[in-house]
């Protein structure tokens, strides 16, 4: 670790050199790594971070093993904001981040199920017995699995650009920006400064949540040798949304969606421009559950990509703070 966060200062230095953008944003002072706690989820180190005090709000970032650009720090410019009504916790989802892949790679077999599991086994280790739960991309999916099966345990959810719990209108296009950004992006030696930045650009609308500091920190910890591990075992195994095992999953979770089973308050939120193409699935997909019985309400984000929460931070903050005191218990 101290290796790691040496190479993270270098970059640091590089980037500012190579850019105007030489002063770091407030945000830049959240999360910092001597406040990362670690606790062992199933004999897996777990990486989290925690602010503020009052009804749990549990944040779940986006992405896969496999990319090396999402751990809990997608939320360095929500957490002190939402901090001031709740006790805000921020993991890195198992093989993300700080949090180690399994001991056994091949564990990843099931990775779709493993996650979840994850998920709701953190939760038991932290003694969360009551939570308000909100998931990004990929991060939807465990968040809306647990709120469907422990009801009893979370108070609302929030779901962020996630195709992951319902059918997508135009999978194909997402298909297609999915295989580019894991084949195309970057060169065959691996991640760049630079491929990382072009990255980042295409999740947003605005651009404005790309700084120096963030690409450096994506850069180092793809250089690491947990990351390396388990893209190359994603790679070589086809693990992705698009895998059988998890359209099983997905397909189950539709089902029980389109039968009313979830019972817990649920705000969806949409960026207009998501790059996947995404956005009319996210609307159909809120009609549906609706149509189920659930008490649903989508909300869109005008201008905004793939990450609205880093776009409009303070608008995000507001709409889900509202939201879950809304649904306190």
């Amino acid at each position: 670790m101290k290796r790691l966060l040496i190479l993270i200062s270098f970059l640091l230095l590089c980037a500012g050199c190579a850019s105007t953008d030489r002063t770091a944003p407030a945000f830049s002072h959240e999360m910092r790594e001597d406040e990362a706690r670690y606790v062992e989820v199933d004999g897996v180190r777990t990486r989290y971070f925690e602010k503020g005090s009052g009804e749990v709000l549990l944040l779940v970032h986006g992405g896969q093993p496999s990319s090396a650009d999402y751990n809990a720090l997608q939320w360095q410019q929500n957490i002190a904001g939402l901090a001031e009504h709740f006790r805000v916790i921020a993991l890195d989802r198992i093989g993300q981040g700080g949090t180690d892949n399994p001991a056994d790679l091949e564990d990843y077999q099931r990775y779709y199920s493993l996650v979840v599991e994850h998920l709701l086994g953190f939760m038991d280790v932290l003694q969360l017995d009551q939570v308000h739960l909100v998931g990004h991309s990929q991060g939807g999916w465990p968040v809306t699995r647990i709120a469907v099966d422990h009801p009893d345990r979370v108070s609302s959810l929030v779901v962020v650009d996630s195709t992951m719990i319902g059918p997508a209108l135009d999978a194909a296009q997402a298909v297609r920006f999915y295989l580019f950004l894991q084949n195309e992006l970057h060169p065959p030696e691996g991640e760049t400064l630079a491929s990382i930045r072009r990255g980042m650009e295409m999740f947003t609308h605005t651009g404005n949540n790309i700084t120096d500091e963030r690409v450096a920190r994506i850069y180092a910890l793809s250089k690491t040798a947990k990351y390396r591990a388990a893209r190359e075992w994603f790679l070589r195994n086809y693990m992705s949304p698009a895998h059988p095992s998890y359209r099983k999953l997905k397909d189950q979770l539709w089902r029980d969606l389109s039968a009313g089973r979830l019972t817990v308050p649920t705000l969806i939120v949409w960026g207009r421009q998501d790059p996947e193409g995404s956005y009319e699935s996210g609307r159909q997909i809120a009609a549906g559950m609706r149509a189920a019985g659930s008490d649903v309400t989508f909300h869109t984000f005008e201008n905004a990509g793939h990450v609205a929460y880093m776009e409009y931070p303070q608008e995000f903050n507001e709409l889900v703070t509202g939201f879950a005191l809304q649904n306190s218990r």
